[in-house]
Parts: C-alpha cells; structure tokens; sequence
C-alpha cells in the first residue's frame, strides 16, 4: 500500500497540472450535466413491510384525501361565545369556503360534518378542522403556507373577537436547508487551519480540497436523484461529512509533508512520503468511514440506506482528492510550506555553532519503517520532546491501569442511561415554544386533549362485506371499550364501500408511552377482527410509525454492529498486525457510542423534571 500511495504521491506532484485540470473537467462535466438535468429529491418516508406503511399505501390508493398533505385550523370562540350557535357558525363555515377557495387547497373538513364526531368542544369554545392541500409536505412552498396563514387572519376578522391557528404536519415539519451557517463554519476552518499550521498557503490545501469534493458529491447526488429516490436530507449529510472528512485528511498530509520539510527533507521527496505514510491512514481511515455508512443499509429503511451511500461516495471522494489534488498542490506551492526557523535568544545563538556541529556528525534524516522521515539531531529531539502532547503523553503511560479505569469508569457513567433512551419521531410538540406550529399544538391540547394531536388510523378491507356501515359502527363500538381510546371521530367505508377507515384519538400524546401501548392493543384485536367481523386491518400514524422505525432499527443492530465493527475489526488487524490495537479500538468505540447515545436522555430527563407539573389538559 504505501509503495503505491509513494508513486501516485509522486505521479501527481510531477504532473500536477494535468491532475487539477482533470479533476477540474471531471467537476465541469458533472455541473453542466446538473444544469441541463438535475433530478428533484423525494421525501416521502417509507418503510417497506410494516404493517403502518400497509395502511399507508391503502389509504393512497383507496383514501386519497386521508393521505393529502393536511394541516390543522384551530377556531376559539370569542369568550361567553359558542362556535355552536348559527352566527358563529355561518361565519366559521364563510372562512372555511374561502380557504377552499384556494388554488392549491383540496378541501378543508368541518368540524361540522355530520360523519365526523369530537372536533368541536362540549362548550362550543373551540373547533377543530383539516386542511388538504397538494402536494407533500416536502414539496409544499412556503409561499403557500403564507397564504393559508393570511386566510387564517381573514377568518379572524369575520369574527371579532376569536383566534385562528394553524398547525399540523404541513408547518411541523422542517427540512434542513443549507444556509451561511455552512458558509460561516468553513471560514472558521480556515481560521483555525491558520493558527494551527502558521502559513496561508497550507491552510488553503485543506480547505480547497474539501470543497472541491463538496461541488462533486453534490453534482453526484443531483444527476442521481433522476434515477433514485433521494431524501434532501442525503444532500446535507453528505456535504457535512465531505467538508470534515476532506479538512480532516488533507490538513494530515500537510502536516506531515510540512514536518518532513522542517527536517530537511527535499519537496518533492517529502511530498511522496507523505501520501505514502500519512496517506495510508488516511485510506484506511475512509475505508472504516466508508463500512459504517454503507452499513446503514442493513436497517432495511431505504431513506437511511440511501443517505449512507451517498455519504459514502462523498467521503471516497475526499480520499481520492488528498492522495492525488493534495500532492499536485504540494507541488504548486513547493518549497514556501517549508517552516520557518524560529527566532532564538542571544543564549540560543551562542551555542548555535555547537548544534551546528553536532547535526553534521549525525546521519540525516532517515526514513523509518512506515517510509517517514526521522529527523535527527538536536533540533529534532528538543521538538519531538517537548510541548503539551509530550507531556499528556508521559501522564497517561506512567499510570497505564488508572487511566483505563477512570476512562472506562466516566464513559460507563455517562453511557448507564442509554439503557433508558426512546426514539421518536419530530413532531409539533418538540417545536420551539412561540413557533406557529407549537402554539397550535398546546391550544389544541388544552381544548380537546393532547390526543388529537396525534391520532390513530386504522384501514380495513370490506370488499366481502354486504354491511360496510354496519361492520364499521361494530367496529367503532369495539374500539371505544380499548382502555386507552378517548374517541373515535370517524368510521366510515370509502365510496367503493371496499374499504373502511377509522380515526382513533388516544386519550394521551404521540411521544407517550401508553400511545404505543395501545397500538399494540389494536393490532392484537387483527385476528379476532378478522375473524367476526372480515376486516383485515392495519393500524397507522405518527405513533404507529415510530413504533415500527423503532422495531426495524432494532432489528437492524445486531447486523450492523458484526458489519461494522467486523471489517473494521479486519482492516485495523491488517494495518496494525496486531489483536490488542484492533480490540482496544473496538471497545474505545462502543464506550464512546454508548456515552453519545445517553446524552439526549440526560438532556429529556433534565427537561422532564422541570415539566412534571404541567398537565396535558390544562383548564383556560
């Protein structure tokens, strides 16, 4: 491996013009193919096989309008007033006309339907309706969502007095967009490169690299977004890491290039064994990257799968970038990366002629067994013996045994509430406070109860049935006597009268526990459903869908955890030639996933104890 890295390091600083130019084609080639046809991203979550994404695709193709985009318009009566009384109601119904009226809304269901039951309070304070609009929820512009808040304060004024608010998945969820917080993060790189490598040259390298790699895995992710569903979140992924990885291993390379010249070493000579020996590292350092990426695939959700590799092919690129770009440059800048001497005392001149003669007596600098360049004489041993790594170094060699213990000690503390730590998915209820879609959620559940943010939906085929309505007033029956259900808002067949569907709102919120709790219930009632009534059900929604991300990332981790962590384990035995560095490597890396892992959980336990006291249902 190092041969072949030493030739290629020195191919490239030969032929550095060739080598910038063909990765500037291959840049060219790529960017003009993305203008002419880049592909758009899909962000719709699936998840192929469970039993939430059955009912999903059933709603799709036998309830279009139930798998609409949808948000939710909250209407609070003026106080002493009732949304209930005709008034205030033909003017309820006025704002909802004028919102369908809009071009991209589909239609908004009333709490006044007389098929849909609990979307107004007992005291007329407050009602509840649903707003379909086009499109997803990833494609949905912002200009539109401004236009339904305007028609919101429209709705308002037809009624002095009362509040309207919108909410609901259409404002809840928030893609991540790129912005100057990147721009800004990479112009604190180059600062810190600057102060750490002392020279504007050296620390360009790095950072032109990376970017070069970042307008490359972009174009990739760009034209193959025409031929693979691709989350915008990929995109982002891939940039952040391309941007680390690639400052990562070029600013290695340098920093070795710059040591080998600071010894002596001629450039050329230097450059070729720096992609040789710090290049090797940093192959293999893509490589175990580039396994745990890939083996996201494993956990069968394809979003996750997709995202890695893409990732992956953006971390490959930085590698190949700093074994062929970062030589040509290496070549390019020449012999200005060589540090300067520094400044010495009048003491340190005077013995200036001693060190002069005691580095001509030594041999010059050497290459050691991974090809590096030893430097010898004074001026290397005095730099290779001192500052803050040396000393850090010594501390933890002299007491090898209570440094283990004290690491692994604080580690296992901060990892012993991973054991606790519940996934769940982004909802209203984890907005910033104030924002439109939070304010939505609480007022919601302080009228109706938390529940409704989060309802259940069960789908059912009844294309045998000769009662559809009568097996879904049986159905609902059934449902309301499930400890855990506080209402079922509707119950009806589609128009074939082949499908039913059910609207279950949990007596608690989506994130809690006893949500999840009776999904199981209801999907324990399958077989004796089936079996009376001839509906073959599924159950979806937000909680439902978290449930079986849950199960299938669970699933997954046994398989990934061999995958990853076995090649991983193979490649560092092959580097090192040894067990113990491998294993050690391997354990150091569950100790310190596991400590990440329990950082959310300490912050929610933190947070939660300062929540205990608030009710899901607060009075007004």
């Amino acid at each position: 491996m190092s041969s072949l890295l030493y030739r290629i390091g020195r191919a490239c600083y030969r032929h550095r013009g060739r080598v910038l130019a063909l990765w500037l084609v291959v840049l060219a080639v790529l960017g003009l193919g993305t203008a002419l046809g880049r592909g758009t991203f899909d962000d719709a979550f699936r998840i192929p096989g469970a039993s939430s994404q059955k009912a999903l695709d059933q709603l799709r193709m036998t309830f279009p309008e139930a798998a609409d985009a949808s948000a939710q318009l909250l209407v609070i009566a003026p106080e002493g007033a009732s949304l209930r009384d005709k008034a205030l109601r033909d003017k309820v119904e006025q704002g909802f006309a004028e919102i369908e009226a809009l071009p991209f809304v589909k239609g908004v269901q009333s709490p006044y339907n007389k098929h849909i039951k609990g979307k107004i309070t007992p005291d007329g304070h407050a009602a509840l309706a649903a707003i379909r609009v086009s499109g997803t929820i990833s494609t949905f512009p912002d200009s539109q969502r401004e236009e339904l808040l305007w028609a919101a304060e429209r709705m308002a004024q037809l009624i002095p007095g009362s509040e309207v608010h919108l909410g609901g998945e259409v404002y809840s969820v928030h893609l991540p967009k790129l912005s100057v917080v990147e721009t800004i993060g990479l112009a604190v790189a180059l600062v810190v490169l600057l102060v750490v490598l002392g020279s504007v040259i050296a620390a360009l390298m790095p950072v032109g690299t990376a970017v070069l790699g970042v307008g490359l895995i972009v174009t990739v992710t760009m034209l193959s977004a025409n031929v693979v569903s691709i989350n915008s979140t990929t995109l982002i992924l891939a940039i952040m890491l391309a941007l680390a990885v690639g400052i990562d291993y070029a600013l290695f390379i340098v920093s070795r290039h710059r040591d080998q010249l600071a010894a002596g070493l001629e450039v050329e000579e230097s450059a070729a064994r720096a992609v040789a020996t710090a290049g090797s590292a940093v192959v293999f350092a893509g490589l175990t990257v580039v396994i745990a990426l890939v083996g996201l695939s494993l956990a069968g959700i394809p979003f996750l799968g997709i995202m890695g590799t893409f990732a992956a092919v953006g971390v490959a690129i930085e590698v190949l970038l700093a074994l062929t770009l970062l030589p040509a440059f290496l070549g390019f800048a020449g012999g200005r990366l060589r540090p300067r001497a520094p400044r010495r005392s009048r003491s340190a001149r005077a013995v200036a002629p001693v060190e002069a003669a005691a580095d001509e007596a030594a041999p010059p600098a050497t290459p050691d067994e991974d090809g590096a360049a030893t430097p010898t004489g004074l001026h290397g041993a005095a730099a290779s013996a001192s500052g803050p790594s040396r000393w850090w170094v010594n501390v933890v060699t002299k007491f090898p045994v209570l440094t283990i213990v004290l690491v692994v000690a604080v580690l296992g503390a901060l990892a012993y509430p991973a054991k606790d730590l519940a996934l769940a998915l982004p909802n209203s209820g984890r907005s910033l406070p104030g924002s439109i879609d939070r304010v939505t959620f609480d007022l919601i559940s302080r009228e109706f109860g938390i529940g409704h943010n989060g309802p259940l939906i069960i789908t059912g085929t009844i294309v045998e049935s000769t009662d559809p309505l009568g097996i879904m007033d049986g159905l609902r029956d059934d449902i309301l006597t499930i400890p855990g259900v506080e209402a079922v808002t509707v119950a009806t067949p589609n128009e074939n009268a082949d499908t039913g569907l059910i609207q279950i709102v949990p007596t608690t919120g989506p994130d809690d526990p006893a949500t999840a709790e009776l999904v199981h219930r209801l999907r324990a009632r399958h077989d004796a459903w089936l079996s009376e009534w001839g509906i073959d059900t599924s159950v979806t929604g937000s909680t439902a869908v978290q449930i079986d991300v849950t199960q299938r990332l669970s699933d997954a981790l046994l398989p990934f955890g061999i995958f990853v962590m076995g090649l991983s384990f193979v490649l560092l035995m092959l580097v090192f030639r040894s067990i113990w560095v491998p294993l050690k490597a391997a354990l150091g890396y569950l100790l310190s996933v596991a400590g990440r892992s329990a950082r959310p959980r300490w912050c929610s336990t933190s947070a939660g104890s300062r929540r205990s006291s608030t009710s899901t249902r607060p009075s007004r």
